[in-house]
């Protein structure tokens, strides 16, 4: 079988390859298991430092040739490991040079509560991120802003007055001691990835 990311899903139909690379689909399956190599692993280590590659560049890195190595990425747009691509930019250059860290807990636990706290701040544009935690806080948010008193606006009108919370806490952040966007990727290993695959 070609190198590159194989496929093998459950139950077992007609079989195909995927054009120009090592992975193997089932027609109307569900699971799947993919394993990705070192040249797959080299690409996305490649393309979370610098998405704006061509795909020249990109095969140069890799020492693939352009056709397979193209296959190989959309192989992996395919399949869900490059979820997008983007420009990360710099906030402070574009004014919004406040960032605090927002603690919510809610009034319920239910779920019809938490799916609409969620849909409410998924639609909140100054709402960087937002993770659901344990222990004593419900959510904790990554929110930015222009200045302190767009800030308190936020927190007061479109946090603090959404249903369902119960108590907020802001920490405005002093400095960011680091800002990471690429995963730690041990190329040398490769990874199995466990998933469900649509039928072709």
């Amino acid at each position: 079988m070609p190198a590159g990311a194989e496929i093998d899903v459950l139950p077992r139909k007609r079989a195909f390859e995927l054009q120009g690379t090592g992975a193997l689909c089932k027609e109307e399956t569900r699971a799947m298991n993919v394993a990705l190599d070192r040249i797959d692993l080299s690409i996305l280590s490649e393309l979370q430092e610098d998405s704006s590659l061509t795909n020249l560049e990109l095969a140069a890195r890799v020492n693939l040739s352009p056709s397979p190595c193209l296959v190989r990425v959309r192989n992996l747009e395919r399949l869900g490991v490059i979820s997008r691509r983007v420009a990360v930019l710099n906030a402070s250059l574009l004014g919004l040079g406040i960032m605090a860290i927002v603690e919510i807990s809610l009034e319920r636990q239910g779920m019809q509560a938490r799916e609409s706290f969620a849909d409410t701040v998924r639609g909140i544009t100054e709402v960087m991120d937002c993770f659901m935690m344990t222990g004593q806080t419900d959510y904790l948010l990554r929110v930015v802003a222009r200045d302190l008193v767009e800030l308190e606006h936020i927190i007061t009108h479109k946090l603090t007055s959404l249903p369902g919370v119960a108590s907020v806490r802001s920490n405005v952040v002093l400095k960011r001691l680091a800002n990471k966007t690429t995963l730690p990727i041990d190329k040398t290993r490769p990874i199995q990835i466990h998933g469900l695959a649509q039928a072709s």
